[in-house]
């Protein structure tokens, strides 16, 4: 078979199988986003399409460049985006894939629900902004760490704990939903579904009737980065508000102004904020008044200023901020009077802060899934995890600043207590 001569700005990209499966049975596919005519496996000699599955065995080959690593599963990428590598156990890859499909993890009808699979999600722009993020939003089910490599050396990592630390983790995950979010398939793990998209999970009313009594409101500050030749709501701009819970009206209103747009008020009904695409989903529908335009509703978040805005809100609800006692180590006042940005930069710099830290009197006032997950793995947990920033691995190309030479996903392994 002709070997196709790969050059950057391909990137290799090669699979560590931990899990204890043969290569047979575990399968790679290419879902949605755009994915490139020129990609490859094998070290140049499976050309690859995006919707079809290839198993770890049919990738396999030795990688001249690495004799290190000897015969391991490999493709080379340079142009797949917006989309995701998902993995799946089994005979076969998954089914019915092709015109946008990927596998809904909480509807029983679909071909793939009980296949126990796990996805990444990365950018192969072929170019120095190449990276990737792990996420568990979604749900949890087969643990992935990803690691960069040069010269035979890491260079840097997204960690996943394996073995019985995982087991446990997922364990405990069936039981912050009373175990309404398991799925299983002939008495086995397939995985276990996250609070945005599953019931059992605590609600948030007593959180919000909290924050409802307390008497000084939750400052929203800082500054939003703006969208390309953006103007108005998507300029760039500084904004400053105060969020306010009352659970009488069954409201929170954040009041303030943002740079470019003026004067803004935004609200949202308690009932979105609880229901599943709300705190958790972090998608939650809110009505904005800014200037002289006329109030509008949303069906989710915009990404413009006022979604932003929002999305802080929401990222300090889920990380248990508002309404938090501890003390901001940082400028030593309370978190809970801190603003939004001081939050983030206090997490960033002691994340002992998050959920527990902030809230530890009452695991009710921040997301408990993402908080379980914070100690075993480097993956989203919920939307807004990014506000307190290191869930993206780079790995630039050959050829492009701080290159590396290639990008390890490891796929690890799961005991379960006995």
């Amino acid at each position: 078979m002709e070997t196709k001569t790969l050059t950057p700005p391909s990137i290799p990209v090669v699979f560590e199988n931990k899990t204890g499966m043969p290569d047979s049975k575990i399968w790679v596919q290419f879902l949605n986003g755009i994915f490139g005519a020129g990609q490859y496996g094998a070290n140049g000699t499976v050309k690859l399409s995006g919707d079809t599955a290839y198993s770890f065995e049919q990738l396999k080959s030795k990688m001249p460049a690495f004799p290190a690593l000897k015969t391991i599963p490999n493709v080379s990428l340079n142009d797949f985006t917006n989309g995701r590598i998902y993995f799946n156990y089994g005979d076969k890859g998954l089914q019915g894939l092709g015109n946008g499909y990927q596998p809904s993890p909480n509807n029983v009808n679909d071909p793939n629900y009980k296949k126990q699979y796990a996805f990444v999600e990365p950018n192969f722009f072929g170019n120095q902004n190449n990276n990737m993020d792990l996420s568990a939003i979604d749900f949890f089910s087969i643990p992935i760490e990803a690691s960069t490599w040069k010269h035979g050396k890491m260079v840097k990592k997204l960690n996943c704990k394996s073995g019985a630390a995982i087991g446990d983790t997922i364990e405990y995950l069936i039981t912050l939903s009373h175990s309404k979010a398991a799925v299983y398939a002939h008495n086995s793990f397939v995985r276990v579904i996250g609070p945005g998209l599953a019931e059992g999970y605590h609600n948030w009313d007593a959180y919000l009737k909290y924050l409802s009594s307390l008497a000084k409101p939750t400052k929203i500050k800082g500054l939003f980065s703006g969208l390309p030749g953006g103007t108005g709501p998507t300029a760039q701009q500084t904004y400053n508000l105060s969020a306010t819970f009352n659970a009488n009206t069954k409201l929170v209103i954040l009041t303030g102004t943002c740079a470019v747009e003026g004067a803004v008020t935004i609200s949202i009904k308690f009932d979105a904020l609880n229901a599943l695409t709300g705190i958790y989903g972090a998608n939650p529908p809110y009505t904005v008044t800014a200037g002289s335009k006329q109030p509008y509703t949303t069906a989710g978040i915009v990404n413009d200023v006022f979604g932003w805005i929002v999305g802080d809100l929401l990222a300090g609800l889920n990380m248990g901020f508002p309404g938090s006692t501890t003390i901001n180590p940082i400028n030593n006042i309370a978190l809970g009077q801190c603003t939004s940005s001081e939050w983030f930069q206090a997490a960033i710099q002691h994340p002992s802060l998050l959920f527990a830290g902030a809230q530890p009197e009452n695991s009710d006032y921040y997301n408990d899934w993402a908080a379980s997950l914070l100690p075993v793995t480097n993956a989203y947990g919920f939307p807004f995890s990014d506000r307190v920033g290191g869930l993206l691995l780079y790995f630039p190309p050959k050829g492009s600043a701080g290159a590396v030479d290639y990008l390890k996903i490891t796929l690890l392994d799961v005991e379960f207590p006995a």
